[in-house]
């Protein structure tokens, strides 16, 4: 995982526009989109997943964690590489990803990726920003025994919550609930749910949707 600045990711999109010979709206009319595209090779499907921006391979498909991606590209002949509303989102710093669920549409690959499956974006749905600060911490903790496997968003108390599933099932403390900003609220786990740190009520804890799930989950 890459944590470049919103500078970086706006320049690595531009880059990847100017490579590809992407048209500018001057010297183009009428933008064939993506789903319409005659140059898409297979049917548009649905998919559920993140999107993240680096600066060396551009915005990409993170499905379920990192060794399964796909390759975003604009179709051939179109200006256009993400909805207007993840772009939008990836204006925020503090936004590493937007998970969501997406229409995408397969695309010839182009080089130096010609051996990634590539695909075009046609819309997208359910959009959340996947914060940069649990990136971090996943990315991290990769390498350890205890590595992250299940961030889901929630509400608690009406506001914005992540819980993260770390550790061995029922070890006791293996949940850690966090303010949207990625402060711990509590820690709890075990057969029956004791809070082992901070203060939560964990009947409150009202699921919204799973944002990352590891290889190991």
């Amino acid at each position: 995982m890459t944590f470049a600045n919103i500078d970086i990711r706006r320049a690595a999109l531009l880059c990847i526009a100017i490579v590809l010979g992407v048209p500018s709206p001057a010297t183009s009319n009428v933008d064939p989109g993506c789903k319409t595209n005659p140059a898409v090779i297979r049917r548009c499907y649905s998919v559920r997943g993140t999107i993240t921006v680096n600066s060396d391979n551009g915005p990409a498909f993170e499905l379920g964690n990192s060794k399964r991606q796909l390759m975003i590209r604009p179709a051939p002949g179109s200006t256009r590489m993400l909805p207007n509303r993840v772009e939008a989102m990836f204006s925020d710093i503090r936004v590493y990803g937007v998970f969501g669920s997406y229409i995408v549409c397969p695309i010839p690959p182009v080089p130096p990726l010609i051996h990634k499956r590539t695909v075009c974006v046609d819309s997208a749905s359910a959009l959340a920003a996947f914060p940069a600060w649990i990136a971090r911490m996943i990315f991290e903790q990769q390498k350890s025994i205890d590595e992250i496997d299940l961030v889901e968003e929630s509400t608690y108390n009406g506001k914005q919550v992540f819980e993260l599933y770390q550790g061995v099932q029922d070890s006791g403390n293996e949940h850690r609930l966090f303010t949207a900003g990625g402060k711990l609220i509590c820690q709890f786990g075990g057969f029956v749910g004791h809070v082992t740190s901070g203060a939560c009520d964990i009947q409150k804890i009202i699921y919204v949707r799973t944002l990352y799930q590891g290889e190991h989950k």
